[in-house]
């Protein structure tokens, strides 16, 4: 699929029930929210950082997420998946995030949503990038589609079908995943 596919695909997805908490939080759109640069917004640095490895000249592939995806899967390292609050890049474990919101009762829209899709029945769609030497996928959209992947699992139901939207990480950019997902 083509990045601008993908990118409208996550858009579509995500105005529905983000668009007021985006211009509350100062940006003036879905796109300014998701591609600023400017610095003085809550979870910028971590930003600039993710875009780096989408590239707008790759295509991606989609593929079923499966419990091989599951078991090589971390969050992406945005502001609300930061642990410690520091101002460095971490990821972030599937467990250790689901943990979080279950102890700290950090349920959200973007977790009711996906709750709502499943219990229609639709699909869920997720976008990420993979390494090929690290054997891992960074999760870019679609953490809280998870948490609630990982709920229905936890209480014994099958989720829907889920879809991931995966870019290979290009070689150059190798470093920039291995610092974001070990540091």
């Amino acid at each position: 699929m083509e990045f601008k596919q993908v990118i409208d695909d996550w858009k579509s997805r995500e105005i529905k029930f983000k668009y007021n908490e985006i211009l509350e939080m100062g940006f003036k759109s879905w796109e300014d929210y998701r591609f600023s640069f400017s610095e003085n917004k809550p979870g910028i640095l971590v930003r600039n950082q993710i875009i780096q490895l989408l590239d707008p000249g790759k295509k991606f592939d989609c593929l079923d997420y499966d419990f091989n995806f599951l078991m090589k899967s971390t969050f992406a390292p945005f502001e609300k998946w930061n642990m410690n609050r520091s101002r460095t890049l971490s990821s972030t474990t599937l467990s250790s995030a689901y943990l979080m919101v279950y102890q700290n009762n950090l349920w959200s829209s973007s977790y009711d949503f996906a709750i709502n899709k499943m219990a229609r029945k639709e699909d869920l769609t997720l976008v990420g990038v993979y390494s090929r030497n690290l054997d891992r996928i960074m999760i870019v959209d679609g953490c809280e589609t998870l948490i609630a992947y990982l709920r229905m699992l936890a209480i014994g139901i099958q989720p829907v079908n889920c879809k991931i939207f995966l870019q290979i990480v290009d070689d150059s950019l190798e470093n920039l995943f291995f610092n974001i997902y070990h540091s």
